[in-house]
């Protein structure tokens, strides 16, 4: 018998917005809502049912109906119902109207007088209405460089930092992932048709970043996946993760041909003893590409790297780091590396392995 969520789903794509100073962002937009209602509806994936999946697009995507639709949602939807928000459009890391938090545009938004924007606050009050106990919103958006910021196909070099949309994830078993940090622009890759990011967060649904024995993707191995794969693509562009009160890394989609879709193995249970440190460079090198620099996880984690020799080169430096830490240069441990790793990939199960 095929496993089926009794899931409900709102998909938001805005392409174009109506306020002048707001960028068409095309196509691509269209394709990443296309994409996950695909993903969503096609039984022998995900097995929502089609009339509980709702598609905003264009012209319909307008702040009221979003808004509507979150309010039939928290009408309709039971407690042990998942609850799944996509958009994917202009986003802005911070709120026109002066409240903490980060903004979304729906095609309506007029960004000058603060008129029907997404604030995050208005979303958090609408998503924390919804009774499911099991809650994930996912957010393709830019939140770098103000009002002007498209979905990019450049990567630029910046800072990195948390984004600002985390009340959204507010509520039992709420969980928000968003595909960049607050100062980073969404990418869309020239060899693709849609989003970085929604182009893997597909892949991870579909099951290719490992699902349980019964074909359950589970959300916190979606986003491991999504964090590394991502960031292989694209080194500059980091997913987040936020989530209050989360007890459970609760199933978000489901795979019932098993078969064709791989078993998460941990990289750990692979590897002997001699081959440790490979492992442990193989790890860090996928989750933090350009180094013991990337992220500043090096520091962060209480290691000095004047002591390390950087080649700028990410692999090399790991491996250089690695060997220097396990003949006892300084201070760092790869329990304390782990730890501080963990805050970016949460309960990534190569590194609770290790």
């Amino acid at each position: 018998m095929k496993k089926r969520f009794r899931g409900y789903a709102l998909i938001v794509t805005v392409e174009q917005n109506t306020h002048d100073r707001l960028s068409d962002l095309g196509e691509s937009v269209t394709a990443d809502g296309d994409l996950i209602e695909r993903v969503l509806l096609d039984e022998d994936i995900c097995g929502y049912g089609s009339d509980r999946v709702t598609r905003l697009g264009g012209a319909s995507a307008t702040a009221e109906n979003i808004c509507t639709e979150l309010s039939t949602l928290r009408r309709t939807v039971e407690p042990e119902d998942p609850v799944f928000f996509y958009f994917s459009g202009h986003g802005d890391a911070s709120s026109c109207d002066g409240s903490e938090g980060a903004s979304l545009f729906p095609w309506n938004a007029d960004i000058d007088r603060c008129e029907n924007v997404l604030t995050s606050g208005l979303l958090a009050q609408a998503w924390g209405a919804i009774p499911s106990k099991r809650k994930l919103a996912v957010v393709d958006a830019c939140y770098s460089g103000g009002l002007r910021m498209t979905k990019s196909t450049a990567v630029k070099k910046k800072r990195l930092s948390w984004p600002k949309l985390n009340a959204l994830s507010e509520g039992e078993g709420s969980v928000l992932i968003s595909s960049s940090r607050s100062v980073e622009p969404s990418l869309i890759l020239p060899q693709d048709s849609t989003s970085l990011f929604t182009k893997h967060l597909a892949n991870g649904m579909l099951g290719y970043g490992g699902h349980d024995g019964e074909g359950f993707v589970r959300v916190f191995d979606l986003f491991n996946y999504l964090a590394v794969e991502v960031r292989r693509e694209a080194p500059e562009q980091s997913p987040a993760y936020a989530a209050h009160e989360q007890t459970q890394n609760f199933p978000v989609a489901c795979c019932v041909d098993t078969g064709s879709l791989k078993m998460h193995t941990p990289l750990t249970e692979m590897a002997t003893d001699s081959d440790r440190l490979q492992v442990i460079i193989a790890v860090f090198c996928s989750l933090y590409p350009l180094g013991p620099t990337d992220q500043g996880i090096w520091e962060r984690a209480g290691g000095d790297l004047s002591q390390l020799q950087l080649s700028g080169q990410g692999q090399t430096d790991w491996f250089r780091a690695i060997q220097f830490m396990n003949r006892g240069g300084g201070s760092l441990t790869i329990e304390m590396l782990c730890r501080e790793a963990l805050l970016d990939y949460p309960r990534n199960r190569d590194l609770n392995a290790l």
